[in-house]
């Protein structure tokens, strides 16, 4: 009992870490993460540069591409003053780099960016979001609106695009998550005349009608 108690070594955040060693280790497995399912033929980056720092702005990298099972390995040797942050990106996929700090879908925790924890064995499975397209065909039916406008590219609504017109029947194609309902909200001015759920396919076209 006293052997098994003393052998129980954990750090503030419940992960159990060996003890620290002259050099560092990441491993895990990249997966889509509405199937969590491995995505081979992914590329993580090891971007390290001095600390502290603006990630992605300078520094050098390590990379791997990952196999049809979706893993990835590391083993460095740790430098002084040095910071590691871990980048995964993937075709079709949400979380390349500068993207995946941003993203908000379920579980995506892993999804883009990460830091390392230097000098231990760093376990870290990377989730990807699938990019799925959604067709809207927007039509003004009751031509009581003048202007709509709402996100076009970005499910997170950084981006918006604008049409006018009472006649308006017109057909875009949008970038959102994939295998996952998004929220299509659309204004006209600083008025919300309407709001949408569409689950999108990830990979793969979803059409959808807006009459307002």
């Amino acid at each position: 009992m006293i052997f098994m108690f003393s052998s129980c070594k954990k750090n503030s955040s419940s992960y159990e870490y060996p003890e620290e060693q002259d050099f560092t280790t990441v491993y895990g497995i990249v997966m889509d993460v509405s199937t969590l399912q491995p995505i081979s033929e992914s590329i993580v980056k090891i971007y390290k540069g001095q600390c502290p720092g603006a990630f992605g702005v300078y520094g050098s990298f390590l990379e791997d591409t990952v196999g049809p099972q979706g893993g990835y390995y590391f083993h460095f040797n740790q430098h002084k003053d040095t910071c590691y942050n871990l980048v995964a990106e993937s075709k079709g996929y949400y979380g390349i780099e500068g993207v995946g700090s941003s993203i908000t879908y379920p579980m995506a925790q892993g999804s883009g960016q990460e830091a390392i924890k230097k000098g231990f064995e760093n376990n870290m499975d990377i989730y990807l979001v699938p990019i799925g397209w959604l067709k809207l065909r927007i039509v003004n039916e009751n031509k009581l609106y003048q202007s709509i406008s709402f996100n076009k590219e970005s499910p997170d609504g950084t981006s918006h695009i604008s049409f006018s017109g009472l006649d308006l029947d017109t057909t875009i194609l949008t970038r959102k998550y994939g295998n996952y309902s998004n929220v299509v909200a659309y204004f006209s001015g600083v008025k919300r005349i309407g709001i949408d759920t569409i689950f999108v396919e990830a990979h793969d076209t979803t059409a959808f009608t807006i009459l307002y």
